[in-house]
């Protein structure tokens, strides 16, 4: 998974967005991408977690160990939704 290191609280108030991790980019056969995670999801509970930004979901991730699961609380873009996902840690971090 790609995050935008331009989506920020003021943006997301601009747009009227939840505050969160912006997704760009999910790789394909990854964690993320089986879970259903997708491209303008915005990712704001990782765990329980409030996740404010995209730092503030990787200094999550680096808690946690390959083959752990997390439930993110995802804000769909498209459908103006939020879903809960499981994501499997994978060993490659960004």
């Amino acid at each position: 998974v790609s995050i935008s290191s331009q989506f920020n609280e003021a943006a997301a108030k601009q747009y009227k967005l939840p505050e969160g991790a912006y997704v760009v980019q999910v790789v394909d056969d990854s964690p993320a991408k089986r879970a259903g995670l997708k491209v303008n999801d915005i990712i704001t509970k990782a765990g329980g977690k409030v996740i404010k930004s995209g730092d503030g979901l990787i200094e999550f991730v680096n808690t946690k160990a390959p083959g752990d699961v997390v439930i993110l609380d995802v804000y769909r873009t498209e459908t103006k939704e939020t879903l809960s996902i499981d994501v499997i840690i994978g060993d490659e971090r960004a």
